[in-house]
């Protein structure tokens, strides 16, 4: 180790956090959604990163929307429409978070002296 480097601190996996935020959204039960999105775009991602997380709450907004309106036994179409917005809130969100995660790019190569991808030769 050179002097003046910095040691990165061993911290959790990324597959772990990946793993977690995409659970929170099933042990939630969908009221905690906008949340692996929220953290995906806060993570750099750029304006594509902001989107998935207005969709989630768009979907938490009308979700909580028809919680308050549906009454207690839902037959028919209300129900379809209950049971597609927690399939979105739960298991859509869930899934988003476990393939959307940023994956990590292989380092660029190194530029030779005279700035061409040359491998250094043995000595």
């Amino acid at each position: 180790m050179r002097i003046g480097t910095i040691v990165r601190a061993a911290g959790p996996r990324p597959y772990l956090v990946r793993a977690g935020l995409a659970a929170l959204p099933v042990v939630s039960l969908g009221l905690l959604c906008p949340v692996p999105s929220l953290v995906m775009a806060l993570r750099g991602r750029g304006g594509a990163g902001w989107w998935p997380f207005l969709a989630f709450s768009a979907v938490l907004t009308a979700w909580a929307t028809d919680l308050a309106l549906t009454p207690e036994d839902t037959h028919g179409a209300l129900f379809a429409a209950d049971l597609l917005l927690i399939l979105l809130s739960t298991a859509g969100a869930s899934a988003h978070a476990w393939t959307a995660w940023p994956r990590r790019s292989p380092a660029a190569p190194d530029p030779g002296e005279d700035g061409k991808n040359r491998r250094p030769t043995p000595a």
